[in-house]
């Protein structure tokens, strides 16, 4: 699995979550949104289904 996590509390506003942000990590955030990827909460099939292809791939 990969070493490190990243939590943000998704009650906030998406302009509050950028708003903690450093320039960089915007940029990244704005760049994939305008790729089209998409955020959701997965459910436990679905991160096992991650860790196969983790797993796969590296």
């Amino acid at each position: 699995m990969p070493q490190a996590n990243i939590v943000y509390d998704i009650t906030k506003s998406d302009e509050e979550l950028m708003s903690e942000m450093n320039s960089g990590c915007k940029e990244r955030v704005k760049k994939a949104i305008k790729k089209g990827i998409e955020f959701g909460v997965a459910s436990p099939d679905q991160y096992d289904l991650f860790y196969q292809k983790w797993i796969e791939l590296s």
